[in-house]
């Protein structure tokens, strides 16, 4: 791929992200569960989980979330490009951060 692909690529995702934030849910804290498509983020050791909801959450609307690791035992970047499930807390920005505990496989493509 080119360069200039994967700058256009990186430009859109980082776009959607901040468009898809405004969904967000507004409360911080930990212990909360997000289900969505992992992609590769903004910055190094970074990812995006886009098309998210929130477990246990009655709206559905879906967001679009910074996922960073809450510590070297959680291996986040091993699950790029495919569907997860984030245990972790939340962060208010534009987009929203999680920093993950936790991330468990749900299905191989997203879709």
């Amino acid at each position: 791929m080119s360069r200039i692909a994967i700058a256009f690529l990186g430009a859109l995702a980082v776009s959607a992200a901040v468009v898809s934030a405004h969904a967000a849910p507004q409360k911080s804290g930990s212990d909360r569960v997000f289900s969505g498509c992992l992609i590769p983020g903004p910055t190094a050791n970074s990812y995006l989980l886009t098309a998210a909801t929130e477990k246990g959450v009655k709206d559905k609307d879906k967001a679009t979330f910074v996922v960073v690791a809450g510590s070297d035992k959680v291996n986040v970047g091993r699950y790029v490009t495919n569907a997860v499930e984030v245990h972790g807390s939340l962060a208010d920005g534009n987009p929203p951060t999680i920093s993950a505990t936790k991330v468990n496989w749900k299905a191989d493509y997203c879709g």
